[in-house]
């Protein structure tokens, strides 16, 4: 199968996937169909006119696996799934695997992607196959270790009542990860949950204003 053969049949398994997924939001959906029909087109509009040039066709396939490449979830592993059955050898860049060699998700998004699908995509055989065990094990320390570790920062934020400079943006990540993954009411009260919020709220030129009790 040629390059653009692949990459053709590469975009029928993204809108295959994108479409049936529950994970992804409409919004979220149509913006992947428009990038993919884009490419689509471009390829086969321009084949047909000249040869393309194999930077062109990288260019575009990179820009086809972005989300694929960067994300963790179960459609993530589908979407690899279907180009290995039908053979299409594109290079996979495994946020997983890169969690496992660095202690860590590089990316909050993927730190929540594999806190709220790991107990499904722990038993997909597509991550059985492709981690040992002892990965396997681990890969549930790094999420259990990083929901600590942002725990940590919202409770120093809580206790010390202001957001520390040097940890706004990491606080920021701390409240996405905390809301996406459904954690305020595991951890928190709604009281703290406020507070937390009129906190971020109210910082102010790498300071946040004191709330008083």
């Amino acid at each position: 199968m040629e390059i653009i053969d692949q990459l053709l049949k590469a975009i029928e398994i993204n809108d295959e996937v994108v479409i049936c997924s529950t994970s992804i939001d409409d919004t979220t959906k149509c913006a992947f169909l428009k990038l993919s029909a884009y490419i689509k087109d471009f390829l086969i509009v321009n084949s047909q006119k000249r040869k393309l040039k194999s930077h062109e066709i990288n260019s575009l396939k990179n820009e086809l696996l972005i989300y694929w490449n960067e994300s963790v979830n179960n459609d993530v592993e589908q979407f690899w799934i279907k180009l290995k059955q039908q053979s299409i050898p594109f290079e996979r860049k495994d946020p997983l695997r890169r969690a496992l060699i660095n202690n860590r998700f590089k990316r909050v998004e993927q730190g929540m992607g594999a806190r709220n699908f790991w107990p499904v995509l722990k038993e997909m055989n597509s991550i059985t196959q492709r981690f040992t065990e002892s990965e396997i094990v681990r890969l549930h320390q790094i999420i259990s270790e990083d929901e600590k570790y942002r725990l940590s920062i919202l409770n120093k934020v809580l206790a010390h009542k202001k957001i520390f400079s040097s940890q706004y943006l990491k606080f920021g990540e701390c409240m996405a990860y905390f809301e996406n993954c459904k954690l305020f009411m595991v951890y928190f009260n709604e009281n703290e949950k406020n507070e937390l919020f009129q906190i971020w709220l109210n910082y102010n030129t790498g300071e946040s204003k004191a709330i008083k009790s």
